[in-house]
């Protein structure tokens, strides 16, 4: 059938093609010799050119295509299984399609088939029309067990990949991370991470790509290995070991050979506590709340940590301040200079 090839992922459909033509010789054979067994009943009772006969032939020929049609759904579904393919919601209503359109043709051909009748006699009326309103309603005689057999299959292959999800540590990617959307096969990189698990048990990422923003599980996630480099090659190029203090919005420093560089990152305490004071003044104009009280606090340890270039006390201060405290503190940031403070929270991955 053209219709599921179509639809079968490419490397699945030899395999299919060779299933499907064992399977189609299986049923030929069953319906020959049924054929077989009905000319020998209609030859011993004197029936073999008789309506009666080519009624039953007509029925033969029914049960033939319908045989057939869900020997074909079946093998594809097995074929899906044995290549690991997931049997989404999207490709079993497809597949769903393509049934009931092999139907609609196979049924239409055996109408032309079953008119022609044999010599003299033709097949009753009512048997060519209801094999017409099965055509006109789509109401085929085997289609709710072929829409039973890919529902079952699609149940099947969504519980059992929810189990081996279950018996995975579910993977955590950390925001900037470069990753490999799996399926369809995007990079990006990571803008959010989900702290606790979500639904199939995995932790949810947000993934900028090239294609706009995605909400993608870990399991669907491949991390993007760092550039392969010259760093072990084995030469005599010197060796320099550089130290870059970044002190603000940082600075940046290049050279050429095999260079090792530690980047020793620090906080203008001045700075931030000049900051943080006078993002404090702009809190006490806000309309006051409780939240903005506790933010307020907050802000006043970290204030008074930096004074003592207590960058720990600082960071456990800023640390406390909840999501909705940062939104308050947001409103009153673009009315100060706040480099020394976004700096700061960029270098402790608050921000």
């Amino acid at each position: 059938m053209s219709e599921i090839i179509a639809i079968l992922p490419p490397e699945t459909r030899k395999l299919y093609i060779n299933r499907r033509n064992v399977r189609d010789a299986h049923e030929r054979a069953l319906n020959d010799q049924r054929m077989n067994e009905l000319k020998g009943i209609a030859a011993e009772k004197g029936l073999f050119n008789s309506g009666w006969y080519l009624a039953h032939m007509s029925e033969l020929r029914t049960e033939f295509i319908n045989a057939v049609t869900y020997g074909e759904f079946e093998e594809a579904l097995e074929t899906c299984k044995q290549y690991n393919i997931e049997l989404t919601r999207q490709l079993c209503s497809a597949l769903e399609d393509a049934a009931r359109a092999a139907l609609s043709t196979r049924y239409s051909n055996n109408i032309h088939t079953t008119a022609r009748g044999l010599g003299n006699l033709s097949v009753p009326d009512s048997a060519i029309q209801s094999i017409n309103q099965s055509i006109q309603t789509k109401m085929f005689s085997i289609m709710p067990s072929i829409t039973v057999l890919i529902e079952t299959a699609r149940i099947a292959d969504e519980r059992m990949r929810a189990e081996e999800m279950a018996k995975t540590t579910p993977k955590r990617f950390a925001v900037g991370t470069n990753v490999r959307v799996c399926t369809p096969g995007l990079d990006g990189v990571v803008t959010h991470m989900g702290e606790t698990r979500g639904s199939l048990g995995e932790y949810w990422h947000v993934v900028q790509t090239t294609n706009g923003e995605r909400r993608e599980p870990g399991c669907n996630l491949e991390l993007i290995p760092e550039p392969i480099t010259h760093a072990n090659k084995p030469h005599s190029v010197v060796n320099y070991i550089q130290n870059v203090n970044q002190t603000g919005t940082g600075n940046s420093a290049s050279q050429v050979g095999d260079i090792t560089t530690n980047f020793v990152q620090g906080v203008d305490m001045v700075g931030l506590k000049h900051e943080l004071a006078t993002i404090r003044a702009g809190l006490k104009a806000q309309p006051e709340s409780l939240e903005a009280d506790e933010v307020l606090g907050a802000l006043a340890s970290a204030e008074k940590a930096a004074q003592s270039d207590d960058e720990h006390g600082v960071k456990n201060a800023l640390g406390a301040i909840t999501k909705s405290g940062w939104e308050i503190v947001k409103k009153v940031i673009p009315t100060v200079s706040s480099q020394v403070l976004l700096h700061y929270l960029k270098l402790h991955g608050m921000a």
